[in-house]
């Protein structure tokens, strides 16, 4: 990293320790992302890509109407890792029908901000678990049709 005296700090790093446009919770979703990777069979599952050319893929286990366990895929940013892994990280356990509510705004609250520019992410993660909701619901009464998804 190359110092910036107007950041103040040890070399360049501000002194408490989170780089501008960053929380504390975002540093923990970039850093240790705890929902990444693939769920096997899942009961939902959706890719979704954004207008900014960022995919999140978003697997769902339910069991009794819960979300019993969320994980998901990325291709992008690291503003897009930060908020799949957040939007995972808000659904676990939430009852099914909770679950619709999830917003952009939601992750982004959760995350203590995120910059402007980066909003668009939390709204990608949000429609990528709406879409696998949705994958569930259509599937749950006809499991066998998740042979057959396109």
């Amino acid at each position: 990293m190359v110092p910036d005296p107007a950041q103040g700090g040890k070399d360049g790093v501000p002194e408490e320790g989170i780089p501008p446009g960053y929380t504390e919770r975002t540093l923990e979703h970039l850093l240790t992302p705890r929902n990444l990777g693939m769920i096997p069979e899942p009961d939902g599952h959706a890719l979704f890509t954004g207008p900014c050319g960022d995919t999140v893929e978003v697997f769902l286990q339910v069991a009794d109407e819960q979300i019993e366990a969320a994980s998901f895929l990325f291709h992008g940013c690291q503003h897009t890792l930060i908020c799949g892994d957040a939007a995972c990280e808000l659904v676990k356990g939430k009852p099914v029908k909770e679950v619709f509510r999830i917003s952009q705004q939601g992750i982004i609250d959760y995350l203590g901000g995120l910059p402007r520019e980066q909003e668009h992410c939390a709204n990608l993660a949000a429609d990528a678990v709406k879409a696998a909701l949705l994958d569930y619901l259509e599937h749950r009464k006809d499991p066998w049709k998740k042979t057959y998804r396109r």
